[in-house]
C-alpha cells in the first residue's frame, strides 16, 4: 500500500498497533504522532483474503503415468476486500470506503501449489492498493 500511496503522497510508516488496550487512546496516540511527523492526514487500510478451493477432475486420479511436469489438480479463486479509513489529524474528522473487490483464479499442482499460492495473492494485493490509492487520490 505504500508503494501505491508514494505515487501520488509523502508517505510514512506508522504500526498503529497501541501500547495499551484503551479504547479512544489508539486514535488519540496514531493523531498526535501524525501531527508530530508534520502528518496533516492519516490513512489506515486493511483488507480480508478469502479463498475457495476446488478439486478438478484431476485429482482423483492417481493411475496415470506422468513424468515430467506436474497436472493440476486443484482450483482456487482469490479475493480481497480492502477498507480505507482517512482521517484528519488536526480535527479527528474521518471517513470511510471499501474498493471493489478483486478475483483471481489459478489452477496449480500439489508441488506448486505454495508458490502458486503466493503469487496469486501478491498479484490482487498489488491491483487492490493501487485502486484504493486512486481511489484515495480522486477523493481526497
Amino acid at each position: 500500500m505504500v508503494k501505491a500511496l508514494e505515487k501520488y503522497y509523502s508517505v510514512s510508516v506508522f504500526s498503529g498497533v497501541p501500547l495499551s488496550r484503551g479504547g479512544n487512546d489508539c486514535a488519540m496516540s496514531l493523531r498526535f504522532a501524525a501531527a508530530k511527523g508534520g502528518y496533516e492526514k492519516i490513512v489506515a487500510c486493511w483488507g480480508l483474503l478469502e479463498n475457495a478451493q476446488k478439486g478438478l477432475a484431476s485429482k482423483t486420479i492417481s493411475w496415470v503415468p506422468f513424468v515430467g511436469g506436474a497436472i493440476p489438480d486443484e482450483g482456487q479463486e482469490t479475493r480481497i476486500r480492502l477498507k480505507v479509513a482517512f482521517v484528519d489529524a488536526k480535527s479527528g474528522q474521518s471517513d470511510m470506503f471499501s474498493p471493489e473487490p478483486f478475483y483471481d483464479t489459478a489452477a496449480n499442482a500439489r508441488y506448486t501449489r505454495e508458490s502458486s499460492d503466493q503469487g496469486q495473492v501478491a498479484l490482487l494485493k498489488t491491483k487492490a492498493y493501487e485502486v484504493a490509492a486512486e481511489d484515495l487520490m480522486k477523493r481526497y
